[in-house]
């Protein structure tokens, strides 16, 4: 280190760059903390959703807390302080318009998928070797309907098709006698379709601005490092926050959601001896992890 403090030298691995991304969960999801190795959908941690790219600089955690605080004397002096409100709050603009983004956003209740036509049969998934999350077969009798560009949604059951967000675009179609493949544009479905579930042609998706449901999320920030760091904010507790919402299309820009959530508290052991009340917790990872 240097002598003198105005040569402010700077330790390189305090500095880095990163784009912080958004994974998200029921709140009932838990997550082991450990390094992120990808943010594919093969990788990520057991029922999170990746939710797309985000406009680069407008991840925002915001974190406060209040103090009581008691003067005394002449002149008064702070002599007492204690903790008595803590808040956070995340903040984040996607590079998307989709409908299911915007249902994360607003947080009230699943959205309504409606099809063409659902198809009542079984579809095996990783044909010819290829990616589970990148290809689906089925029986082929009956699905002429679909085309390239096509949105096909997958559940397990016919009903959950419904409400589900497992969707992927069709690149390419092939068939043979009895069989028909699709192919999907990367990264595929976020959840691998598994033999047994249905699957269907989306026509249209809904979804309500307002209602009086709340969803509660488990949300992890995910920033890695050019310089191989990386960055964990594990939210345990959140639901859409109040304020303004805009929603709109424009001819300048691409279109974007803008997502708020407000954190709630939950107990932590992890800094024993005490039982600690929190609304986020930060992990550093170093390189080689």
């Amino acid at each position: 280190m240097p002598d003198k403090s105005f040569n402010n030298v700077i330790i390189d691995r305090n500095v880095s760059l990163a784009i912080e991304q958004i994974l998200i969960a029921p709140s009932t999801q838990t997550w082991s903390p450990t390094r992120l190795q990808s943010l594919s959908n093969t990788a990520l941690p057991t029922g999170f959703r990746h939710m797309g790219a985000v406009v680069d600089d407008s991840v925002t955690l915001t974190l406060s807390r209040e103090l009581f605080q008691l003067q005394g004397g002449i002149p008064k002096v702070l002599q007492y302080s204690a903790v008595v409100a803590l808040s956070g709050r995340l903040e984040v603009m996607f590079h998307s318009f989709s409908n299911r983004q915007m249902a994360y956003a607003m947080s009230n209740v699943d959205p309504v998928n409606y099809f063409n036509t659902i198809y009542q049969t079984a579809v095996s998934s990783g044909v010819g070797g290829l990616s589970d999350y990148t290809v689906i077969s089925a029986q082929s009798p009956g699905f002429a309907g679909i085309l390239v560009g096509d949105v096909i949604v997958t559940a397990a059951t016919s009903v959950g098709l419904l409400s589900s967000d497992i969707e992927a675009q069709v690149n390419s179609i092939g068939t043979g006698t009895s069989t028909m493949v699709l192919y999907f544009t990367s990264p595929g479905f976020p959840t691998k379709p598994e033999t047994g579930w249905f699957f269907g042609k989306l026509a249209m998706v809904a979804l309500p601005a307002g209602t009086s449901k709340q969803k509660e999320w488990h949300i992890l920030g995910v920033a890695d490092t050019i310089d191989g760091y990386t960055i964990v904010h594990d939210m345990q507790k959140a639901r859409a926050g109040a304020g303004d919402m805009q929603d709109a299309m424009r001819p300048t820009e691409n279109g974007r959601i803008q997502a708020r959530w407000e954190l709630f508290g939950y107990n932590t052991t992890r800094y024993l001896p005490d039982t600690e009340l929190i609304v986020a917790e930060r992990f550093w990872f170093p390189k080689n992890q």
